[in-house]
């Protein structure tokens, strides 16, 4: 099925409430502009005398069927319209998504189409719009809110890691320091356990050179702990 067909030499898309949603929120978060309209009875006999309108309506991205009596007649032409997509409810259901969303972009995009399809005229419903648009007004109030909160709690977040940066370099600093103490510490023992080694070697009667091959300390060391031990002896 040909999503556009041809209604009395009037294009018309022939998609529903879902994809013409989905077509004009690509068209939004890609940056796109896009031109939709709608068309009831009262549109078509219109654009017969107007030119400007009919040139309007024919070169939009998307048109739909606002009304019960353009389904009708393109059906009796062979065109099986999928529904009728009421400019009113698109408008209504692109601002409540924008609450959803919480996008602020979107949702100033999308008043700014509500203001614009007021001032055509949408009747009765003006009210319920102005309702709307009062709610997304307000919707994005809380979310400014929202974000001033979380910039104040961000600011206490980064003090409080610069603090623990500043804890953890002094501990680190601490455990090197212990680390080298302890290095020290087990030099001294190695040191002492080594000079012992050497002197009960010497006891057993071991020569200079095997001492050294034992214990890793120099000819020099040995000499000078055999001579000490012998004159203490």
């Amino acid at each position: 099925m040909k999503s556009r067909v041809d209604f009395i030499g009037i294009p018309l898309d022939n998609i529903s409430m879902s994809e013409t949603l989905d077509r004009i929120e690509n068209a939004i978060f890609s940056n796109k502009q896009i031109h939709h309209c709608v068309i009831n009875a009262g549109k078509v006999v219109k654009m017969q005398s107007d030119k400007k309108l009919q040139e309007s309506v024919i070169n939009s991205d998307i048109i739909n069927a606002d009304g019960m009596s353009i389904i009708w007649a393109a059906r009796l032409l062979g065109h099986k319209i999928k529904e009728r997509v009421a400019g009113i409810d698109l408008m209504e259901i692109l601002l409540t998504r924008t609450m959803n969303l919480g996008a602020i972009e979107f949702g100033i995009l999308i008043i700014l189409l509500g203001l614009l399809v007021m001032i055509i005229g949408l009747g009765s419903r003006r009210k319920h719009l102005f309702k709307k648009l009062d709610e997304i007004h307000k919707h994005i109030n809380e979310i400014q809110k929202q974000v001033n909160f979380l910039s104040t709690e961000y600011g206490t977040i980064d003090k409080n890691i610069t603090t623990s940066k500043d804890n953890l370099h002094i501990l680190n600093e601490t455990i090197r320091s212990i680390q080298k103490d302890i290095g020290q510490k087990n030099d001294e023992n190695l040191s002492e356990q080594k000079i012992n080694n050497a002197i009960d070697l010497a006891k057993l009667g071991l020569g200079v050179n095997e001492i050294v091959k034992r214990t890793g300390l120099s000819e020099e060391q040995i000499e000078t702990l055999i001579k000490f031990h012998t004159q203490k002896t």
